[in-house]
C-alpha cells in the first residue's frame, strides 16, 4: 500500500505519520511526501523517517514531487494551506478591522481560503485522476467541506471524502463531563452520537451510552448552574434549551457573535498564534530527529510526539485517518472505545439523500457506515429528527453560502464572490464587502 501526503509541510504531517507507523499488522509499504515548501518538507521528512527507522523500519518514506507523490498510490490524504499562515493572518486581521470576526473556516475569511484554495486543489486532484484515479482522497484541507464539495463537482472525482476532527473532539470532551458530574454514568462506554448538519456548522441532536439515550441528562448537566463549561467547550444554555441538542463549538461564531468578537479584541490574531507554535514545533522536530538517529530511542521505547502539538489544533486526527484507512482497505480494525463503532466515521459526504441541501452533490457532514462492495462505498446515517426552526434557517442560509463560495472559486468569479459574501451572516456592509473584495483580488 502507498499513501501520499499532499501538503507535508504541516506540522500535523509527523502525528499522521505516527499514526500510520503504530499499524503494526499491515502497514503501508510506501509514504510520499509532498509539499511546495521544501524547507518545511524536509524537515518533517527527517523527523518521519527517524521515527520510521525505530517504530516500523519496514515502512519507507520518501521526498517527492507532486508526480511521483500520486503515482501508484491507494491512499492520498491532502492537507494544504494555500498562502500559509502568514496570509492567514493577514486575512484575519483585515476582517477584523472591518468589524467581522476573524476565523479561517467561517465568515469572510473562511471564504478567502476557500477561494484561494479550490483551485489549487482541483490542479492536484485532477492530476491525481490521470496518475491514480483509483487513490481514495481522504481532504483535511479546510473549510473541507466546501471544498470537498467543490473537487467533486470540478474533477468527478467519487472515491472521496471530507475529514474533521470536531467530531472526535466533542464526543472526548463529553467523556470527560460524564466522567466529572454524571457519577452513575461510565466515560468509558460506547457512545454514538446523531451527528448532522455542514462541516463547521453542525449540532449533536442525539447521544447514546451503551445504547441508552443520555441527551436529557446531558442538557441538564450542561444548563446547570453548577456546570463549569471552560475545561471542557463553550456552551450557550439558552441555546441548548432551546434546540434540545449540544451544538458543535463553531456554532457560537453565529449564536453568540458579538462575544467571540470581543474575546478575539483581546487576543493575539490567531494565524500570528499559529505561526510561533509552528516554529517551536519545528525547532523540536529538528531536535528529535537527531536524538532518535543518534539511538537515543527504541521499538521498546519509542520516542513521543511533542506536548506542543496540541496547542496547534486537529488532534487525534491521525486516529481518525488511520482508522479510516483501514476500514476503507477491509482490514479489521482494533477496538477503539473513543472512535465511535467498528466500520462507523463522521465524515464529509455527499448529500445523497437531501436531507439538508436539494443538492445531492453539496458535502454534509453525518455518521456513515464503510461498505466494501458495490458503487457506493457508505452507507449514509442521517439524524433521525425534524429540525427545529432555528436550526433549519441557518442550514438552509449556510448552505446557499457554500453553494455560491464553490461557484465563485470553481469560477474565480468577482461577482459570484460578492454573492457569496452577502450571503454570509457573519458579514455585513456593502461598503466593508467591496473593500474586503478588493483587497482579496489583490492577493
Amino acid at each position: 500500500m502507498k499513501i501520499a501526503v499532499i501538503g507535508a509541510g504541516s506540522t500535523y504531517t509527523p502525528e499522521l505519520i505516527y499514526g500510520l507507523l503504530e499499524w503494526q499488522d499491515a502497514p503501508p509499504e510506501n509514504i510520499a511526501l509532498h509539499d511546495t515548501d521544501k524547507t518545511r518538507l524536509h524537515t518533517n521528512a527527517r523527523y518521519c523517517q527517524a521515527l520510521a527507522g525505530v517504530m516500523n523500519p519496514d515502512v519507507r518514506i520518501t521526498e517527492a514531487n507532486l508526480d511521483n507523490a500520486l503515482e501508484g498510490a491507494d491512499f492520498i490524504i491532502t492537507q494544504i494551506r494555500v498562502g500559509g499562515n502568514r496570509q492567514r493572518a493577514s486575512d484575519e486581521k483585515f476582517a477584523f478591522d472591518l468589524g467581522w470576526i476573524g476565523q479561517e473556516t467561517t465568515g469572510a475569511v473562511g471564504f478567502m481560503k476557500a477561494y484561494r484554495t479550490i483551485p489549487v486543489m482541483t490542479g492536484i486532484v485532477n492530476r491525481a485522476q490521470e496518475l491514480c484515479p483509483n487513490a481514495f482522497l481522504i481532504n483535511f484541507t479546510n473549510p473541507a467541506g466546501i471544498v470537498s464539495t467543490a473537487i467533486h463537482k470540478a474533477t468527478g472525482k467519487d472515491n472521496m471524502i471530507g475529514l474533521c476532527n470536531v467530531p472526535i473532539f466533542m464526543e472526548n470532551k463529553i467523556r470527560e463531563i460524564i466522567a466529572a458530574y454524571m457519577p452513575d454514568l461510565s466515560p468509558q462506554g460506547k457512545i454514538r452520537m446523531q451527528w448532522g448538519g455542514w462541516n463547521h456548522l453542525s449540532w449533536i441532536f442525539d447521544i447514546t451510552l451503551d445504547d441508552k439515550s443520555i441527551l436529557d441528562i446531558l442538557i441538564d448537566t450542561m444548563t446547570s448552574p453548577e456546570f463549569n463549561a471552560e475545561p471542557y467547550f463553550p456552551v450557550n444554555p439558552d441555546y441548548i434549551r432551546e434546540t434540545c441538542t449540544i451544538p458543535s463549538p463553531y456554532l457560537r461564531y453565529f449564536t453568540d457573535t458579538q462575544t467571540v468578537f470581543e474575546e478575539q479584541s483581546k487576543k493575539a490574531n490567531r494565524g500570528n498564534e499559529v505561526m510561533e507554535i509552528e516554529a517551536r514545533l519545528f525547532s523540536l522536530y529538528q531536535e528529535a530527529a537527531t536524538a532518535i538517529t543518534e539511538g537515543s530511542f527504541t521499538k521498546e521505547n519509542p520516542p513521543v510526539l511533542p506536548e506542543e502539538l496540541s496547542k496547534r489544533g486537529g488532534a487525534d486526527y491521525s486516529r481518525l485517518a488511520v482508522k479510516l484507512i483501514r476500514d476503507l482497505a477491509g482490514f479489521d480494525n482494533q477496538t477503539d472505545s473513543n472512535i465511535q463503532d467498528a466500520n462507523t466515521h463522521i465524515l464529509n459526504v455527499p448529500d445523497m439523500g437531501c436531507v439538508f441541501s436539494n443538492d445531492p452533490s453539496k458535502f454534509c457532514e453525518i455518521p456513515v457506515t464503510i461498505e466494501n462492495t458495490g458503487d457506493c462505498f457508505f452507507t449514509p446515517v442521517y439524524p433521525r429528527v425534524k429540525f427545529p426552526e432555528k436550526i433549519r434557517n441557518l442550514i438552509d442560509r449556510i448552505g446557499q453560502y457554500e453553494k455560491l463560495t464553490v461557484e465563485a472559486a470553481i469560477e474565480q468569479s468577482i461577482d459570484k464572490a460578492g454573492e457569496a459574501l452577502r450571503a454570509n451572516p457573519l458579514v455585513s456592509g456593502e461598503e466593508k464587502i467591496e473593500s474586503f473584495l478588493s483587497y482579496a483580488m489583490k492577493i
